[in-house]
């Protein structure tokens, strides 16, 4: 059951104050690009909103439906007694940058990010007007700034991506074409490093996921109520043979995968069955013993991992985080919880969302000395739902108080892909997709660059 105490949060049976409220910010404008839309020079990334807006004024139209209103915070600080001083770097002059849009809003949404020597990369799936399928990706250099959408080198036709730093130079790719489950291995400027492969094939009913540690990799998928997988050689090259890892008692609604630990070098897989969600280590195609995360039972509709895989936080003996989506009778909400070294739930789960609020659609990664989570929301007085960052610092109940919300900004709906986070120091990328019932996915993408307070 979901817990609410005015103000604060209920972790564990104790209230925590809430110590951060979001900013409300003013200025920025959503644009979007038209199907013409010409090769573009990047922009300084942190150049003047309105000089910065007259590059190619031809090629953007101004979206009167959504976001106009109120506009993407600009500037914004999550308040006194934060952990963090944040803010947006503007793409091309603008808090969001549109990347693309799926012309089947009945086809599978997913969006997956990764950094790797100050490269952060997003991918995703779009139908373009035509019926074909393609994969895309979106890079942004830290310090350097983005460039335009291109479509994936061998990716054409595939659909569901996962990206992953490679455990040297690089990125791994996994998607799916039909019933092939594929990995493609990238260059850190995403050219091509070799053919695709596959390694394995099943009609997959969620995407699957990869995760590398510093000398191999795994693939996973998840085909009703089963999750199998793949090993991976350094090289990014399929080993063994498939394995079924877990059978569960109903199908799995969602599966991540991910390094955890230091030294170690483990992989955790964390999935939803039978109204709960598990964690547990992978080692080779072994699977160790099966963890529950928290012991509330609910309806979860996605589950996500973020691994600590420089080691141990200073003075924690932690491995990673997973979040998990928790609606109990309509109340929803996204519940935390600390993975210690020998890839076990560790120090007490807490809630994300504080009183009044609703949040789902979450995911997690390892930022700074905490965690940021990006999820959907419903604020109080708030019609639409917005995109949110969480920061968990490492002196919030142990890493179980969320310190600092940010809006990044209204969207358009509660459905589509995970917004999912891809970090490089002190600067995230977020990619998420935004759905107009009916009729299409939109994908946008928002860089934030943090420093925490002494």
């Amino acid at each position: 059951m979901k817990s609410l105490v005015s103000g604060g949060l209920l972790v564990a049976g104790v209230g925590l104050a809430s110590v951060a409220a979001c900013c409300a910010g003013d200025g920025g404008m959503m644009t979007e690009p038209d199907a013409a839309r010409p090769p573009r020079v990047d922009a300084d990334v942190d150049a003047d909103i309105d000089a910065a807006a007259t590059l190619d004024d031809d090629a953007y139209s101004m979206r009167d439906d959504t976001n106009s209103d109120v506009g993407p915070v600009v500037g914004f600080d999550s308040g006194p007694g934060s952990a963090l001083d944040c803010r947006h770097s503007h793409l091309f002059g603008e808090d969001f940058w549109y990347l693309a849009r799926d012309h089947e809003a009945s086809t599978p949404s997913f969006t997956s990010v990764a950094g790797n020597g100050g490269n952060l990369v997003g991918v995703y799936s779009t139908t373009d007007g035509e019926g074909a399928r393609h994969l895309e990706y979106f890079r942004y250099v830290v310090g350097a700034g983005g460039a335009d959408p291109s479509v994936l080198a061998g990716g054409a036709g595939g659909s569901l991506p996962s990206i992953v730093a490679a455990p040297t130079e690089g990125f791994w790719v996994t998607y799916v074409v039909g019933t092939d489950i594929r990995v493609a291995r990238f260059h850190n400027d995403m050219s091509a490093d070799g053919a695709s492969v596959s390694v394995g094939s099943d009609t997959v009913t969620t995407p699957p996921r990869i995760a590398a540690t510093s000398t191999a990799g795994y693939v996973i998928w998840v085909t009703g109520n089963t999750i199998r997988g793949r090993a991976l050689d350094g090289m990014g090259m399929p080993t063994g043979t498939v394995a079924t890892l877990v059978t569960g008692t109903t199908a799995i609604q969602q599966a991540s995968l991910q390094r955890v630990g230091g030294s170690a070098d483990r992989l955790a897989i964390s999935w939803a069955d039978g109204g709960r969600p598990h964690v547990a280590q992978l080692t080779g195609s072994t699977l160790g013993t099966a963890e529950f995360v928290a012991g509330d039972p609910g309806i979860y509709t996605s589950i996500d991992m973020g691994g600590q895989s420089r080691g141990t936080m200073t003075g924690l003996p932690l491995a990673g985080a997973t979040v998990y989506d928790l609606n109990d009778m309509g109340l929803r909400d996204i519940v935390f919880r600390v993975i210690d070294d020998t890839v076990r739930p560790s120090f007490p789960a807490a809630t994300v969302g504080s009183s009044g609020d609703y949040a789902w659609s979450g995911s997690v990664e390892p930022f700074l000395t905490g965690y940021a989570l990006a999820y959907r929301a419903l604020l109080p007085g708030i019609e639409r739902p917005v995109l949110r960052i969480g920061y968990l610092d490492r002196e919030g109940c142990r890493l179980g108080a969320v310190t600092d919300r940010f809006v990044i900004g209204l969207i358009d709906s509660e459905t589509g892909a995970v917004p999912q986070l891809g970090v490089d120091g002190g600067t995230m990328l977020i990619v998420w997709s935004d759905e107009r019932p009916g009729e299409y996915f939109d994908y946008w993408a928002s860089i934030m660059t943090c420093s925490e307070r002494s």
